[in-house]
């Protein structure tokens, strides 16, 4: 999930189709086979996945009350099982590294070996980068892990680390800052303010750490005229320990750098025109486990393409494993931007799955009359999916679609505590909203089905 300020705009209601009986479901195919462990991930064998079971004939038209009865605690359970081996053997998956490379590859051969039509949408962007270093001692060095500061400087400075407390007034030194690098912890005031003030002080770069464990992304309201980086508290915790026995120099960068990710984009080809996509994205921020952000979505969207494998709907499913979401939604962003206005017009819903398993209540958010259809639907099938209200303060993949005029909700479950911290582990996963996430996906799509 990307926590950041972007709007949720919403969209036109869910686009009629042909009238057609909803599509009768096959035995699921085998649990998922681990791919072997390495140093760099690689697919598992394709081989040792069983083939999906022919669809059983429809004779008669079915409601989907008739029809919608779904194996959720079976779902969960099955959605577990591959949420574990996903995430022991590809996390983590920072966006653009070689990791994320492995599990696109990993997820191509997984829906390949279900039936559908796959293929690995590649794309290049530029974002600023992000490096901070200390040297202390002789011979002595340090890396530390750092996210950019939205709105940061551009460039790369060289200095004495100083330590400024939560930068207020008095704690910056009476001599000032001047070529210093700042140390400075969360709290209280505002980053603007806190990096104004060094800056005036004459500071030439500065490392925010948090006053809590874990990484954070902050932003600034005004571009700053230093680079700005932000730290773990733990990492913050390790410089002032150094900063009291050492001569700590400190260098921060903010320079830009080409990304490359890709799409892993899995089709099952209809007859009436009209297109429904599953999306959610599988990178991580660097060095998390990334169970819940963005495993357990990977699941939902894997398992539900297990059970959907050989259903004939009359609509194309189109399911696509996002990369590069964590950096800014560049995934989804460079999907919907290669669509024509055809295109765009035949997909009636788009649903994403991001961050839904570690609370426990499962949400929908995004195109109102689309949230109102996914809510009934769940409702008959005796699922609980529960309405969330817009926020501006995290974004993810189906905003770009929302943007497109396309209807687009997000499953989400509005735990973001572990969100982009080590915490955010299997231990704390709630395997019931697995499944509920894919029996609510299932009753959906039979409901577009009979339309």
């Amino acid at each position: 999930m990307l926590i950041a300020a972007v709007a949720m705009l919403t969209a036109g209601a869910v686009a009629c189709g042909t009238s057609s009986p909803p599509p009768v479901r096959p035995p699921a195919p085998a649990a998922i086979v681990a791919a072997p462990a390495a140093e760099t991930p690689t697919p598992a064998p394709m081989a040792e996945v069983s083939p999906p079971a022919s669809p059983a004939p429809v004779t008669t038209p079915m409601t989907v009350k008739e029809t919608a009865s779904y194996d959720v605690d079976g779902l969960s359970a099955r959605a577990l099982d591959f949420l574990t081996a996903f995430t022991n053997e590809f996390s983590p998956r920072a966006s653009g590294t070689q990791q994320e490379r492995a599990a696109a590859e990993f997820l191509s051969g997984r829906f390949e070996a279900l039936g559908y039509d796959v293929r690995l949408q590649d794309f290049t962007f530029d974002v600023l980068g992000t490096s901070a270093a200390l040297s202390f001692g002789e011979d002595e060095a340090a890396e530390v892990m750092t996210i950019r500061m939205a709105l940061s400087g551009e460039g790369a400075a060289a200095g004495p680390l100083t330590r400024v407390g939560r930068a207020f007034s008095e704690d910056i030194p009476a001599g000032g800052l001047d070529g210093k690098i700042a140390l400075i912890e969360r709290g209280d005031i505002s980053f603007e303010e806190k990096v104004r003030r060094v800056a005036e002080a004459g500071a030439v770069g500065a490392i925010v750490y948090n006053n809590v464990p874990g990484l954070f992304g902050g932003t600034l309201v005004t571009e700053s005229s230093i680079p700005v980086v932000s730290a773990s508290m733990e990492s913050g915790q390790e410089m002032l320990g150094l900063i009291e026995e050492n001569d700590v120099q400190a260098v921060v960068s903010v320079l830009a750098e080409r990304i490359h990710s890709q799409n892993v984009i899995a089709e099952m080809a209809g007859s009436d025109g009209r297109v429904v996509v599953l999306g959610g994205h599988y990178d991580t921020v660097p060095n998390v486990p990334g169970a819940n952000d963005n495993g357990s979505g990977v699941a939902s969207l894997v398992t539900t393409a297990e059970e959907i494998a050989s259903a004939a709907y009359p609509f194309t499913i189109r399911i696509i494993a996002f990369g590069a979401e964590e950096l800014g939604l560049h995934g989804s962003e460079r999907y919907v931007g290669s669509l024509s206005e055809s295109d765009r017009a035949s997909i009636t819903a788009m649903l994403n799955y991001d961050a839904l398993a570690g609370s426990s209540a499962l949400n929908v958010t995004g195109d109102p009359d689309l949230q109102d259809t996914v809510i009934h639907s769940a409702k008959e099938a005796g699922v609980s999916v529960r309405e969330q209200p817009p926020s501006e303060n995290f974004g993810s993949d189906h905003t770009p679609f929302l943007n497109a005029g396309i209807p687009a909700v997000f499953f989400m479950d509005g735990e973001f505590s572990r969100i982009h911290t080590p915490e955010d582990r299997l231990e704390f996963i709630n395997e019931d909203l697995l499944g509920q996430s894919v029996a609510a996906s299932l009753a959906l799509l039979d409901h577009l089905a009979a339309r």
